[in-house]
């Protein structure tokens, strides 16, 4: 299939927001050009951005930047260009039809974090270490700071991460599905302690829910139900006298409470004459 077919399909699904392997084709990738020329390509997507500029040298001072070519009205980017010396995370300049303009390390120039061994473990049930990987956690890469963001979501067509950071704009920071293991990631950089997000998930028949994070290590305070960013190692724990009591009792001579719920009668199908549900 010719190249251009191949980018129009792809954007065609970004738009959509059914795209499951975003960092295929967006950021940083090398292409061969000729025999042995290769160039640096970088592609991006900025929802609504009118311009935006690549800026290589992503120190503390921000710089001008190159234009990037639009590729589509929507805010596709493209840029390409001669190989650089070294390859630093860049920064983009984007600027909106409002007027409002965002300084912002691109996410789809870090790859992803959830290797081999960790999909292998997943997938015969036995990662005992799961909370250290699922999940939101703030870290650095590459000297940028951000919050890598997984989840298991296997029948999705789309996963994506929102916020307050994006307007909750479920087509903007779409995740990579990571092979067949059904698990998405995406680090965002900038995203840290203290922020809410929740996941927006497209299934396969076209609907589109909002779920909170099953792995967060904190969420908003009822009745709102979004996750929140936190650092697990800052957490400073109280239960010292909880800890010390406990070595002195007996566990099996204490009482303990039994929760039970009967999965067959706990939810009905009101279209099917309110029937049970099955275990199937």
């Amino acid at each position: 299939m010719h190249q251009h077919s191949i980018d129009t399909e792809i954007i065609q699904l970004l738009l959509e927001g059914e795209f499951h392997a975003p960092r295929s084709w967006l950021g940083f990738h090398e292409e061969l050009k000729g025999k042995k020329r290769r160039e640096w390509v970088v592609r991006v997507w900025e929802p609504s951005a009118v311009e935006v500029k690549i800026d290589w040298e992503a120190g503390p001072q921000l710089g001008e930047g190159e234009p990037m070519q639009k590729l589509h009205e929507a805010g596709i980017f493209e840029w390409r260009g001669k190989s650089r010396p070294k390859l630093t995370p860049y920064r983009l300049h984007c600027r909106f039809q409002d007027g409002s303009v965002l300084n912002c390390f691109d996410p789809y120039y870090f790859q992803v974090h959830f290797e081999e061994l960790d999909q292998h473990l997943f997938g015969e049930g036995s990662h005992l270490r799961l909370f250290e990987k699922m999940g939101a956690h703030p870290q650095e890469i590459d000297g940028v700071r951000g919050t890598r963001f997984s989840v298991w979501a296997p029948n999705a067509k789309r996963v994506s991460v929102v916020g307050d950071f994006n307007g909750w704009n479920g087509l903007k920071h779409p995740m990579q599905a990571i092979g067949s293991s059904g698990i998405w990631e995406l680090f965002l950089p900038g995203i840290g302690q203290g922020m809410f997000y929740k996941f927006e998930i497209k299934g396969k028949g076209g609907e589109v829910f909002l779920k909170s994070d099953p792995f967060a290590f904190a969420s908003e305070m009822r009745p709102s139900t979004a996750s929140k960013v936190v650092h697990l190692e800052d957490y400073v724990w109280q239960d010292e006298s909880w800890m010390e009591n406990r070595r002195t009792q007996d566990p099996l001579k204490q009482p303990i409470n039994i929760y039970e719920v009967h999965l067959g009668s706990w939810k009905r199908k009101a279209d099917q004459q309110d029937r049970f549900l099955s275990y199937r």
